[in-house]
């Protein structure tokens, strides 16, 4: 169903093999929006220009792409972000000092006069070295703060149901391994609602995670459980919008995905005593927040796949997905809604 596009044996650069993999997937099979559609075009492009190059030609065209990479990161600004914020501030004061110095030692006289044009170059001095201070203060004041990408509290698993078809199977690890690799997501996961009942969503289970995740077995965490579903899960279900919390931290929503402590040291305790985990899945029947992700998850995104399924992404770092990401994350989500719809 989904064609391969097959280019010619030719180096590349890594960036490009992604976009390859990404690219795999046919654009007719799935609803593009138009931005999707544009950057796929010129993808598709690039991918053309590179396959009909010869072979001879690839080094050199490595050549070229690796000294534009070099280049951007030798810039002066770049690599001096903070100086370079600070240099109309320098440019301002210097040539305002200069100023008051030369209207010192010169004979013009102290006070302005209009019909000279020393005074009239002083006025225009002065205005343009009070904006130069005014920017250099402006860019000083609000320089932005990059964030810090931090460790992960859990391990590195990866889960999907056996009840699942192996048709839904490849596109699940297809999405995971797609989504990680290009973009920063630091874990993967997909949750199937149960059925509704009296007209509400009754809760779900965590049918595939790739990623970091809170327990170092996912089978005990997952397997034959049934997990809440939030009010942030219920409107991105009933609204059809995804819901991105850039800083996790500040929102009280990240508590719907983020494990409960109490059943992760239940978890810990029934792992070193194999009698205690009979007695404890056998009596614990309710329904438990989260869906594995890690308690310092610094950003979470959840989009909904169809009307019974949630794409819930976490990343390392706060503000991880970016405008082009999130619409990467509606295409894959539209691509498994179409999985496990043929399959149902």
């Amino acid at each position: 169903m989904f064609a391969t596009t097959r280019t010619p044996c030719v180096e590349t650069t890594p960036a490009l093999t992604r976009r390859r993999r990404l690219l795999s997937t046919s654009p007719s099979a799935l609803k593009v929006t138009p931005l999707l559609k544009k950057r796929q075009k010129l993808l598709q492009r690039r991918l053309t220009t590179e396959a009909s190059s010869t072979t001879s030609s690839s080094p050199k065209r490595k050549e070229e792409e690796e000294e534009d990479a070099s280049s951007d990161d030798d810039d002066f600004f770049t690599k001096n972000d903070a100086l370079a914020r600070r240099l109309p501030l320098y440019f301002g004061s210097s040539s305002l000092t200069l100023l008051l110095i030369n209207r010192v030692f010169s004979n013009v006289a102290p006070t302005l006069n209009a019909a000279s044009s020393q005074s009239r170059a002083d006025v225009i001095d002065v205005v343009m070295s009070a904006t130069l201070i005014l920017t250099g203060l402006t860019l000083v004041s609000i320089a932005p703060r990059i964030p810090e990408t931090v460790i992960m509290d859990g391990y590195d698993v990866n889960y999907v149901d056996s009840s699942l078809s192996e048709r839904c199977k490849e596109e699940l690890r297809w999405s995971g391994k797609t989504l990680r690799e290009a973009s920063k997501c630091a874990s993967v996961t997909v949750v199937e609602l149960d059925d509704e009942k009296d007209g509400e969503m009754s809760g779900g289970k965590v049918v595939f995670y790739d990623g970091t995740c809170c327990a170092k077995d996912p089978n005990a965490l997952f397997e034959n459980e049934t997990r809440q579903i939030g009010s942030v899960c219920k409107e991105v279900l009933t609204s059809g919008k995804q819901n991105y919390m850039a800083n996790a931290n500040l929102f009280p929503g990240r508590f719907e995905f983020i494990q409960d402590d109490q059943e992760m040291i239940s978890l810990i305790k029934s792992n070193n005593n194999t009698a205690t985990t009979a007695k404890t899945t056998k009596n614990n029947n309710n329904k438990k927040k989260g869906f594995g992700l890690p308690q310092n998850s610094q950003a979470i995104c959840c989009v909904a796949v169809g009307d019974a399924r949630l794409l819930v992404l976490s990343a390392d770092r706060q503000r991880g997905f970016t405008k082009v990401d999130q619409a990467w994350f509606e295409l894959v989500a539209q691509k498994l809604d179409n999985a496990f719809s043929s399959d149902e």
